[in-house]
């Protein structure tokens, strides 16, 4: 086919046409496009060919050499690295709770994130429990949400480790909450009773734990299958109120968006604790012109806990703007008022806002900023009428 085309051009040069530089184009991009490498390459292996055997020697064990320094060099570069690895020890409060210590429990806190997000790799942090006195199962459940999900661990590839509380009552209390199945623990024994429902925790509605939980409750309660249909409807709400927010991309937070819940029975009540580590109620209510403007001025205390008792409320400021949604704080509220449930408190943000029986709260301003929103109420075993 290549002598045909250039017999064709031939017999149209010789008899009287002409060839234009566009078919000369073409047939060099068709036939002749590797002469030009072709032709560099021969020039540089000819060029190698008559290097002097001194000169072939050099080039060999230069790039010799090159390749064995190169390996070396990393490997200090991560010696380096490793060695400027250092342990951060934080001491925890010797009243470690967010609710009887809210300010130095939060500040530890603090400076536990504060920590984890200066951006150095392989960093260790140290829990220091050993000189607290009075552990909750608030500030464990929060210490295990930082543990599972602050977002730079696994970027900065963080390692958290810790001790044990010295004090035999705070020790059990450490060691009954099920904490010590999520962490990789020395201590490998189990210790589950009977009067505790242990930390759990999820991403989404999870109705298999809140059947649990109510089970657990009635049962302690006496068999008053009226708690139920106050429970489990809370719950369902408060799961749904972490997936709800867990894909808005417009807010920034340091921990992915999870819940945790406990439960435990005691002489007169049966407590409930649940923690959601989602943006907070402060910066998921819709605010009005006043609220966005006093929000930074420190003369107006009180500003996120009356945004709290504001959504408990029910006055529609759920930012997905549709009437279906934000009903579950108001339901909660509504039982703490109808006294069917007691010691409702609730913190998030820089506010704490408390029902201690009657229908006002009180409310009160937190010096440092808790991320996300933490629950507790109980239920008295001696409260088993319901009001018709």
């Amino acid at each position: 086919m290549h002598k045909n085309y250039k017999k064709a051009n031939k017999s149209s040069i010789n008899e009287g046409n002409y060839v234009t530089i566009y078919d000369k184009v073409i047939d060099f991009l068709i036939y002749q496009w590797y002469a030009v490498p072709a032709a560099f390459a021969t020039r540089w292996v000819k060029k190698i060919k008559k290097l002097p055997l001194d000169r072939k020697k050099w080039l060999d064990e230069r790039a010799r050499r090159i390749s064995q320094e190169s390996v070396p060099v990393k490997r200090n570069n991560i010696k380096k690295r490793r060695k400027s690895n250092k342990t951060r020890v934080l001491k925890a409060p010797e009243i470690f709770s967010l609710y009887e210590n809210p300010d130095h429990t939060i500040r530890y806190f603090d400076s536990v994130i504060n920590e984890a997000t200066k951006h150095e790799f392989d960093a260790t942090i140290f829990f220091d429990l050993q000189e607290t006195k009075i552990i909750k199962i608030d500030a464990i459940m929060y210490l295990l949400a930082i543990i599972q999900n602050l977002k730079y661990k696994t970027v900065f590839r963080l390692t958290f480790a810790g001790n044990q509380p010295r004090d035999s009552e705070a020790n059990s209390v450490f060691k009954e909450s099920g904490f010590l199945k999520y962490v990789n623990s020395v201590d490998k024994a189990l210790y589950k009773t009977s009067d505790k429902v242990q930390i759990a925790t999820g991403k989404d509605v999870d109705a298999l734990i809140s059947r649990v939980i109510c089970d657990f409750a009635i049962e302690k309660l006496g068999n008053d299958y009226s708690k139920r249909k106050i429970l489990h409807p809370a719950l369902i709400e408060l799961m749904t109120n972490t997936r709800q927010h867990a894909y808005d991309s417009s807010k920034h937070t340091r921990m992915t968006h999870q819940w945790y819940i406990y439960t435990e029975s005691t002489s007169d009540k049966v407590n409930f604790t649940f923690l959601d580590t989602g943006f907070g109620i402060p910066q998921t209510v819709r605010r009005n012109f006043l609220e966005i403007i006093t929000q930074r001025m420190p003369i107006f205390q009180n500003n996120d806990a009356r945004l709290i008792y504001s959504a408990l409320l029910g006055e529609f400021r759920t930012e997905t703007k549709k009437r279906n949604r934000g009903r579950g704080l108001p339901y909660i509220l509504e039982n703490a008022c109808n006294n069917q449930l007691q010691n409702l408190s609730i913190i998030s943000g820089n506010g704490m806002c408390t029902f201690g029986g009657g229908n006002e709260p009180e409310l009160r301003s937190i010096e440092h900023q808790f991320m996300g929103t933490l629950f507790s109420w109980s239920f008295r075993k001696d409260n088993l009428e319901v009001p018709q």
